[in-house]
């Protein structure tokens, strides 16, 4: 076990979660370094054992860390470069994959692999420019002439993602598939930010009217709407509405995608541009009985789980690995492109297949093991 387990974090509205769950494994063990030039907290409810401090003042801490203690980046943003690089060599550190580090970044990872069809045609973005790889490669070069030349960003980032002991995503089919695309293997650590227990109220049933239909959870393009539209444009949506959530996300993206939305789907279009109270939003996921979701990487795991609790027919893109895990685990969830059509939208769960699928989701997410397998993972690391 740790001496001290060392946490470096932004001000992110997971972070409470994972203060509580370090915090019931090891007690008094956890030093949780927010690195903000914030006068306050935006997410971050503060704790005994939290600390804001300035980039500045992270990497001096860095620097003082010891071998027998343990390190855990909430995220590789790019403030957390420099800290990464000043924690000694033998200290081990864990790497929390948020996922953004990578599949925003084209060095890594192609945005247009996440489009459908017809998002691609109108959303593609260019892939990463010849100009900016030779720009790269020259200043390698360089380097290579004149060794005092600083590292580019991306070198930065590519070392800082090598010096990781630990990759703690949600899932092993995630984990590979991160691992893939930076080309590096690494030990695995098991952590969920939120338990089903943090998601939603396990003692509530399922609500008994769900006429309505889900399309994505945001307004970013990775959602694929206008291929869901497009899709799903001929149903008969009698007495249904068809459920957008586009209160946050890209602005011009969302502003683009209403008017198709509502010319492929007509008076059955029911896009939420404004943000809801949780509760109020709740009571909405509850009336969807139907829930499509064609994102090809891993996304909205929160929303997904949720709409799977309330008793949701859910429709995952078999690119996306959190299809796959589910499926492993024992939830009944359907292949956006192999179970995806009208006759399948007009069925919506039986009793016992919800109740199967919160069992399965109980029985892998429930904060009891997921505690039990953080502290043995914190227990196994040298």
């Amino acid at each position: 076990m740790p001496e001290r387990i060392i946490h470096f974090a932004q001000d992110e509205k997971f972070i409470n979660s994972a203060h509580r769950q370090f915090e019931a494994v090891c007690p008094g063990k956890n030093e949780f370094l927010i690195v903000s030039h914030a006068h306050d907290f935006k997410y971050v409810v503060p704790q005994p054992g939290m600390v804001k401090v300035s980039a500045e003042e992270a990497v001096a801490r860095a620097k003082t860390i010891g071998k027998n203690d343990l390190v855990v980046f909430h995220s590789l943003a790019e403030v957390f470069f420099p800290m990464v690089l000043a924690v000694k060599k033998k200290v081990p550190k864990v790497w929390f994959c948020f996922g953004y580090e990578i599949y925003n970044d084209r060095h890594f990872y192609s945005e247009n692999t996440s489009f459908d069809r017809l998002t691609r045609a109108r959303f593609g973005v260019p892939d990463l420019p010849l100009s900016v790889k030779i720009k790269e490669f020259v200043h390698r070069i360089l380097r290579k002439l004149n060794p005092g030349t600083p590292l580019s960003v991306i070198e930065t980032k590519r070392k800082a993602i090598s010096r990781m002991d630990y990759l703690c995503s949600s899932f092993a089919e995630e984990q590979a598939a991160i691992q893939k695309l930076i080309k590096q293997t690494k030990k695995p650590f098991s952590f969920w930010y939120y338990p089903i227990e943090n998601m939603v109220d396990v003692n509530r049933g399922p609500a008994i009217e769900k006429p309505d239909i889900l399309v994505g959870n945001s307004g970013h393009a990775t959602g694929n709407h206008l291929d869901v539209f497009e899709k799903i444009k001929p149903y008969d949506f009698t007495g249904r509405k068809v459920v957008v959530p586009l209160s946050y996300g890209n602005r011009s993206y969302i502003d683009a995608i209403l008017p198709d939305g509502k010319a492929m789907l007509g008076s059955h279009f029911h896009p939420l541009t404004e943000f809801y109270a949780l509760e109020d939003y709740n009571k909405i996921l509850d009336r969807c009985g139907v829930a499509i979701l064609n994102c090809r990487r891993q996304q909205a795991l929160g929303n997904t789980i949720a709409l799977i609790w309330l008793g949701s027919k859910v429709f995952l893109s078999e690119k996306n690995p959190f299809f796959h895990y589910l499926r492993r685990i024992g939830v009944t969830v359907f292949s956006y492109e192999s179970d995806l059509n009208e006759a399948n939208c007009q069925v919506l769960l039986t009793a016992d297949e919800i109740q199967q699928n919160r069992k399965a989701l109980q029985e892998h997410l429930n904060a009891a093991l997921l505690h039990a397998e953080l502290k043995a993972d914190i227990q196994s690391i040298p």
